[in-house]
């Protein structure tokens, strides 16, 4: 990210899903000099029916949500029925980041949107695009967001 703006970027965002979302949301934890996370349905722990202990998933969770300092504009993004999610996990968020002073989007189970997968598809970025865009670029936010 620091060889990103030396080589003229004016900004760096870090987005992802599952997976993708939950190392972007780390890499913010642990200091990456970037100016905006959009993270969607963001694990990293396997489905909950395969997970031995689903307390360490969401004690991980925490553990980054908590340690996200106040500088980058997150956009943190969850749906109903993600068999991915052990629960609880926006209510995490919104708690850390008002503690922090993080700004922050939390989109928890947007209506019509259910499953891990649910911000695939167009219909969520149709929806939701510019509302995100919004708040990443200008710290406002819109609805549906």
């Amino acid at each position: 990210m620091n060889q990103a703006k030396a080589m003229g970027y004016r900004r760096v965002l870090l987005a992802g899903q599952s997976a993708g979302g939950w190392v972007s949301l780390a890499a913010t934890m642990r200091g990456a000099p970037v100016d905006g996370v959009i993270a969607v349905a963001s694990a990293h722990h396997g489905e909950l029916k395969d997970m031995r202990d689903p307390s360490i998933a969401r004690s991980e969770w925490q553990r980054i949500v908590r340690g996200i300092k106040p500088g980058p504009r997150l956009v943190v993004v969850n749906f109903a029925e993600d068999t991915y999610d052990v629960g609880g996990r926006m209510d995490d968020a919104l708690a850390a980041f008002a503690q922090n002073g993080v700004q922050a989007d939390v989109i928890a189970n947007p209506e019509g949107f259910k499953g891990h997968s649910a911000g695939n598809g167009i219909t969520f970025a149709r929806k939701f695009c510019a509302c995100i865009q919004a708040f990443i670029e200008t710290g406002s936010k819109q609805p549906p967001c």
